[in-house]
């Protein structure tokens, strides 16, 4: 297993398992009052420096492994991994993003002597399992909640292997899907949830569910999500922030305008529907290829093997254009942004989604499911 540095890590660990944090008002909020409201949304950890100190040749892991010292936020609803680190990075006080990365994850010494442990599995190490157990955390506060659905019983069985366990996240080939990760999940937060969240609890955090890939609009408002404007520089690799109305940019026109908002509404809906149930996800996937395929049968445009026909005939160019239509709308939205421009790139797409033998990105196969919805069947 190769060693991650703290900024490495971030890059391809907490970016992609999206964001969230907490806004402290320290001008309104004393001492006092910050630690009231924080009380139900932390967890005070009693360290025993003894254990800490013990000998390096222990065989437990305990003796490896420091654990965080004082007071660790908890999580708050829908809450994203990256945002209870960035909530905890403010609280904390630190000047240095990579000195919140080594509380949680460890420094370098201390993935040396632990070199069996994921990066996910020193986590729940280090903060005692108070923050939950790594399914938990896999399942409720990371993206793995939409990939799972686009999994193939390859990548499933990884997933239950004794060799390769739901734990250790970090081995786990999701990352094939998110070499563009910082184009395919910007931040992106509703405003009426920040103005909700500074007066109901005194912060605003990211939601999971925001950050999902084709999801552009909050499902609770009904408005359209913005982007963060603050972005990591090639030097400090990240940063730790929580959402700020006026750190947001515009929502695109292609969400705002009210003759597409409709549609990336029922958008929106069906990647949460995805997202919501692994078994129900995989279903919902599955049940938008087969209408595809279907339409394309109808059209007598699959071949005794089920294949689709040659590009040659014109049947199959008017076929091909009509997803570039599709395709056309939703280029307008980053993950979307690799979605073929010509008839003759959206038959390399169909050909493989119609034979199934080729695995297509998730954002891929959301469009396509999404196109599916609207076919004449």
């Amino acid at each position: 297993m190769r060693y991650l540095i703290a900024s490495d890590f971030y890059r391809w660990f907490v970016y992609f398992f999206e964001p969230c944090r907490l806004l402290f008002r320290p001008k309104k909020v004393a001492n006092n009052e910050i630690k009231s409201k924080m009380e139900k949304h932390s967890r005070e950890q009693d360290l025993d420096v003894a254990g800490h100190e013990a000998s390096l040749d222990e065989p437990s892991i305990e003796a490896h492994i420091r654990k965080i010292p004082g007071t660790v936020l908890d999580w708050l609803p829908g809450e994203s991994m990256y945002s209870l680190m960035a909530r905890n990075h403010r609280f904390w006080g630190y000047p240095r993003p990579r000195e919140t990365v080594e509380v949680f994850f460890g420094t370098s010494s201390e993935r040396t002597l632990n070199n069996h442990l994921s990066e996910i599995e020193l986590f729940v190490a280090k903060t005692e399992g108070t923050l939950g157990g790594p399914n938990k955390i896999l399942e409720n506060h990371t993206l793995l909640q939409f990939y799972r659905a686009f999994m193939d019983a390859k990548q499933r069985q990884a997933l239950t292997s004794k060799r390769l366990r739901a734990e250790s996240l970090l081995k786990f080939p999701i990352a094939v899907w998110t070499s563009r990760f910082q184009v395919q999940h910007p931040l992106k937060a509703c405003r009426v949830c920040i103005k909700d969240d500074l007066r109901d609890i005194g912060m605003a955090y990211w939601r999971v569910a925001h950050q999902y890939p084709g999801v552009w609009v909050c499902l609770k408002h009904g408005r359209p999500l913005q982007e963060t404007k603050i972005k990591p520089s090639a030097q400090q690799r990240f940063l730790w922030h929580t959402p700020v109305r006026k750190h947001l940019s515009p929502a695109p026109g292609i969400v705002s305008g009210q003759a597409y908002s409709s549609k990336f509404l029922e958008l929106a809906h069906l990647v949460t529907s995805i997202a919501a149930d692994e078994i129900k996800g995989a279903e919902l996937v599955n049940a938008g290829r087969s209408r595809v395929v279907r339409y394309v049968e109808q059209l007598g445009l699959l071949t005794s093997s089920g294949r689709l026909k040659v590009f040659a005939k014109e049947e199959v160019k008017i076929l091909c254009n009509r997803f570039v239509e599709v395709g056309q709308e939703l280029r307008e939205l980053p993950e979307f942004r690799h979605l073929p421009k010509c008839a003759e790139s959206a038959y390399r797409v169909l050909t493989s989604y119609i034979n199934g033998r080729k695995a297509l990105s998730p954002t891929t196969q959301i469009a396509l499911i999404h196109w599916s919805n609207g076919l004449p069947l």
